[in-house]
């Protein structure tokens, strides 16, 4: 009673502490401080400011507070880390790794606090804690040598008892572990059993969970040279683990959408870290889903790594991707493929000399997609670089429906093959060859398209030879330049279009000739340029017709715009004023709506006004549909604007006569000043 009233006086608290930071640096060769003791009056002995120096002096290992019992406390200070109960309360543990050297500063602790350490003989135990209990920690881990961040724990919270050391082995049972991080949110390691020695370490099952996010599982891994000594090839790794990923954990890691939906993965492998195989590998979301093995190579060597993935099973719902995809990206996602069922598949792919190769199948209801493809890569500074690729894509059956209602499936095969010219540039080989595609209920067959895609320029020729149409073409597009430049030549040789309704023609009706075209300009509403018809001609079953060449262009000043026809004596066009390509059909659609109130206006926002002169030279139109007769021209004028009351329009036919019916002299008027017209 009388030695615990002494200690309670803060001199001899000063003294001892003096004492015991002196005694514990002469038994462990450690530089350690404590600042105060204080033994209570029922044994508990509380250490303030517990401090213990890295080998340059700094942190490495803090507690303000360090509480024990007595008997514990006698046996640290003459040598002995034997601990009945120890808790730690606001502590901060600093692991550094120091330029230019291979060990940490944790590890360069251990080794020289087990080197001072009394010799223990065969069995004997080094460190025994049978109740450790930390409070309010904080972890962080840098390394001076690496551009990353650290790596950082908050607010950690840890239970454990039966913690040994024995010789060269450790023992620990850990009932409960949390911390805060700002990478990897809230954590908690549940009911851990976890057993080291030189030859193995083992965690017979754990739980890692961060509120509705968690892994289950167990680890083994067998050391066959009894220490870490070449741990990269010849450790063997055996791990089981099932996980739940909710989207609010996946949100620290990636960018996601809010409805994304929850993760589940299954695990299974075994191996060293340079040769390791993945017998079980599978992912499960309500967008995705895939089974497979994976087996990695020299992932952690010197020697280029080497994987093998085995897709056993994949499944992917496109009609949810936006789903998956973060919002940022939605506006890329064409529509189109939002309304196609779901793609299941399976396939290979392998990664050796720096070469990947792919083949793998997939298959959309009646559809079926096969790919094999070759990818010779290198890396640079960290970064992948493509050299050259080779590879083919066969569609067979793929419904075009969604793309454009008139479609149907397609049956192709895709060809390509690339490499690198400079850093900067790449140059692409392609020839496409469709076997057959349904438009409008109608199979076209015999389609190629081969080009070359190189320095901002696209080229590429085109043949058609089927019963419908046979054409021939040579197109380019350019956009290296102020401005962007298309053009297109087309030799046709023949367009069927009795084929299509045997009345047309008279049950004759081909068109051929030539179109050249060129336009230039970066948006649709900046083009400008022109159309040339060349030896244009009408076949029916009683003539041929023969029309002169003739140019259709559209010219651009500042805001006018002038689009006419040139020489032609098929049709006679004249459109001027201030107005947008991409508002034409607007304009003229809300001109009959502004006479019809019933009927929607589109809504435009800058203003459109013009001026137009159409008229259409019927003489071959009367040979293409020999029950319809229009004498001489129609003829189409008016204004068209955006503004309330000052678009006009009259059409006028002089003669027309369908089958045994017979008009003259109609005019159609509208003109939105006076509705009744």
């Amino acid at each position: 009673m009388v030695g615990l009233l002494l200690i309670s006086i803060p001199a001899i608290q000063t003294q001892l502490a003096n004492r015991l930071t002196k005694n514990i640096n002469q038994n462990f060769q450690t530089e350690m401080k404590v600042e105060g003791v204080v033994i209570g009056f029922d044994g508990t002995v509380n250490l303030t400011s517990f401090f213990i120096a890295d080998h340059h002096s700094d942190t490495l290992f803090y507690a303000k507070k360090f509480k024990t019992d007595l008997y514990s406390f006698r046996q640290w200070v003459n040598g002995n880390l034997f601990f009945s109960t120890t808790e730690f309360e606001n502590v901060f543990l600093k692991i550094t790794q120091y330029e230019g050297e291979k060990n940490t500063s944790l590890f360069q602790f251990t080794e020289k606090l087990l080197a001072h350490a009394e010799t223990q003989s065969e069995g004997s135990v080094f460190v025994s804690i049978d109740n450790l209990n930390v409070t309010d920690g904080r972890f962080l881990m840098i390394d001076k040598n690496s551009p990353y961040k650290p790596l950082q724990f908050d607010k950690i919270k840890l239970k454990a008892n039966d913690f040994f050391v024995v010789n060269e082995g450790l023992e620990v049972s850990l009932k409960n572990l949390k911390f805060d991080s700002n990478d990897y949110g809230k954590v908690n390691l549940n009911k851990v059993e976890f057993y080291y020695n030189p030859c193995a370490i083992d965690i017979p099952s754990f739980r890692l969970s961060s509120g509705e996010t968690y892994l289950d599982g167990n680890i083994s891994v067998l050391l066959p040279n009894g220490n870490f000594h070449r741990f990269l090839d010849s450790a063997t790794i055996d791990t089981n683990i099932k996980g739940f990923f909710s989207s609010q954990y996946l949100e620290n890691f990636i960018d996601i959408p809010n409805n994304f939906q929850p993760l589940d993965i299954k695990l299974s492998g075994t191996g060293s870290p340079n040769d390791f195989n993945f017998s079980n590998l599978e992912i499960n979301q309500e967008v995705m889903g895939l089974k497979a093995t994976l087996d990695i190579k020299d992932a952690f060597s010197a020697s280029p790594i080497k994987a093998f993935l085995d897709l056993e099973d994949f499944k992917f719902i496109s009609s949810k991707l936006t789903k998956i995809i973060p919002v940022s990206y939605h506006d890329q996602i064409p529509i189109p493929f939002l309304n196609y069922q779901s793609f299941l598949g399976s396939g290979t792919f392998s990664f050796e000399e720096n070469e990947l190769i792919t083949d793998f199948q997939l298959t959309n209801g009646d559809a079926s997609i096969i790919n094999r493809s070759l990818f010779n890569v290198e890396t640079d500074e960290g970064k992948f670089k493509l050299n050259h690729f080779k590879g083919t894509l066969e569609l067979n059956k793929l419904d075009l429906s969604p793309w454009y209602p008139k479609l149907g499936w397609l049956t192709s095969k895709l060809i390509m093959n690339g490499y690198s010219v400079d850093s900067d540039d790449f140059k692409i080989n392609f020839d496409i060859d469709v076997d057959e595609i349904l438009l409008h209920d109608r199979v076209i067959n015999n389609l190629n398209l081969k080009g070359v895609l190189k320095n901002n320029e696209l080229k590429a020729d085109f043949i058609l030879a089927d019963e419908y149409i046979r054409a021939t073409s040579v197109m380019a597009y350019s956009w290296g330049e102020s401005k962007r430049k298309y053009q297109f030549d087309l030799n046709l040789d023949q367009f069927n279009l009795h084929l299509f309704d045997s009345e047309l023609g008279g049950g004759k009706a081909i068109y051929s000739g030539d179109l050249n075209l060129f336009l230039v300009g970066d948006t649709f509403d900046d083009l400008q340029g022109n159309l040339l018809f060349k030896n244009i001609e009408f076949e029916t079953q009683t003539q041929v017709n023969s029309f002169n060449d003739f140019i259709l262009e559209t010219l651009l000043h500042q805001q006018n715009r002038i689009i006419r026809t040139i020489n032609s004596d098929i049709i006679n066009i004249n459109l001027e004023g201030e107005f947008q390509l991409s508002e034409l059909n607007s304009l003229f659609s809300n001109a009959i709506a502004d006479a019809f109130p019933f009927m929607p206006k589109r809504k435009i926002e800058k203003i459109q006004e013009l001026v137009y002169y159409i008229s259409l030279q019927t003489a071959h139109l009367n040979a293409l549909f020999p029950n319809l007769i229009i004498d001489k021209k129609a003829v189409l004028r008016g204004v068209l604007s955006n503004q309330d009351g000052v678009s006009k329009m009259k059409l006028n036919i002089p003669k027309i006569t369908f089958k045994d019916l017979n008009a003259e002299n109609i005019v159609i008027q509208l003109d939105n000043q006076n509705p009744l017209f």
